[in-house]
């Protein structure tokens, strides 16, 4: 229609080691409110070149998201609009409203949100290093531990997560830019358009990470309904509490002696050889991650990924956690998991029974 226009992407990171990545299927376009121009005789017109919903609510032109509220279905409006007077029915789209946009005009949206993933890693493997060298501080953990130090005395690695907000402008050809990273997206919901699409990002967020109750709520005590003291909930607390409690198996290995099993698992050229070197620890970071994309809703993993050979380059040193899950996913990822790949497979690992997803 001739306004700009940016996105607001929605990005889940559940830990920088696995580098774990995430983006959900929805998000928000928003529109400025004046028909774009390059003109210098216009720079001072806030409303033509921004979008952001902050100065274009207050236009006069703008037309809020009702998302069938009123009625009417948002992705309808968007392409009966066109026919009837060459202007947006509102300012603030979903993503559906956006594909169902480009269609008409014969723009590939798949296209642009490959190169939108693409942006994505790119940007989050670029802080990789950074954020795990902050995450040892946190923790007053040695260099050696990284993202493995936690146990009995620290937090459940589920405790530790990012919802990060892309802000992404896509110029004609299609090709995204990273205007910014919001490390806390405004949740708000100034629409029935905000309140649909970010109740839902947040319900498949929570169900995605797996976040844990407080130790004195899962502890069984013999104290009945009257809240324990934290000495009785300490001295209560069961074996299997102890057990749970405990860190990945091999968390405390060195990282030099992690480096070599790194080094000799990315060695191997068949994924499905790979598999012969992973030890315990291995496996129980490809059963976690198998676990999450089982309940990853309208979440989409996006690192690591069959195809993630390509970002290594861009690693200062390929991690053992990140060589694991990218042999894995080589090999076929979740699909070994099926009966007919059974034999791939230890024989002591957990076979998978339930393939609903959530």
């Amino acid at each position: 229609y001739g306004y700009k226009f940016d996105l607001r992407i929605y990005v889940v990171v559940l830990s920088y080691d696995p580098l774990k990545v995430y983006i959900f299927e929805e998000g928000l376009v928003r529109l400025a409110t004046e028909r774009y121009s390059d003109s210098p005789d216009t720079l001072g017109e806030r409303t033509m070149h921004l979008t952001n919903y902050s100065v274009n609510k207050a236009s006069p032109a703008f037309v809020q998201n009702r998302d069938g509220a009123d009625g009417t279905d948002g992705a309808a409006a968007v392409a009966d609009s066109r026919e009837k007077e060459d202007e947006p029915r509102h300012f603030k789209w979903s993503f559906c409203e956006l594909r169902q946009y480009m269609d008409k005009q014969g723009m590939d949206f798949n296209e642009m949100f490959d190169r939108i993933k693409d942006l994505a890693i790119k940007t989050l493997i670029a802080v990789e290093t950074p954020i795990q060298a902050e995450w040892t501080k946190a923790l007053e953990a040695s260099e050696d531990e990284g993202w493995c130090a936690v146990g009995a005395s620290g937090a459940h690695r589920s405790s530790c997560f990012e919802m990060y907000g892309f802000d992404v402008l896509v110029d004609t050809d299609l090709k995204p830019w990273l205007l910014e990273v919001n490390i806390c997206p405004s949740l708000s919901s100034g629409s029935p358009l905000d309140k649909r699409i970010k109740t839902k990002l947040v319900a498949d967020t929570l169900t995605l990470v797996g976040l844990r109750p407080p130790r004195a709520m899962w502890r069984r005590y013999k104290c009945g309904s009257k809240r324990p003291s934290p000495d009785t909930v300490a001295s209560s607390a069961s074996a299997d509490d102890r057990e749970s409690e405990a860190p990945l198996p091999g968390s405390g290995t060195p990282a030099a002696v992690l480096a070599a099993r790194a080094a000799k698992i990315a060695r191997a050229e068949d994924p499905v050889e790979a598999l012969a070197h992973f030890d315990e620890l291995a496996w129980e970071l490809v059963q976690e991650a198998q676990d999450e994309d089982m309940r990853c809703g309208g979440l989409e993993r996006i690192h690591p990924s069959a195809n993630c050979a390509k970002y290594v380059q861009f690693m200062g040193e390929e991690s053992y956690a990140n060589v694991v899950l990218r042999k894995w996913h080589e090999a076929g990822g979740g699909e070994l998991f099926r009966p007919a790949n059974r034999h791939i497979l230890p024989s002591w690992v957990p076979r998978q029974i339930c393939w609903s997803r959530t």
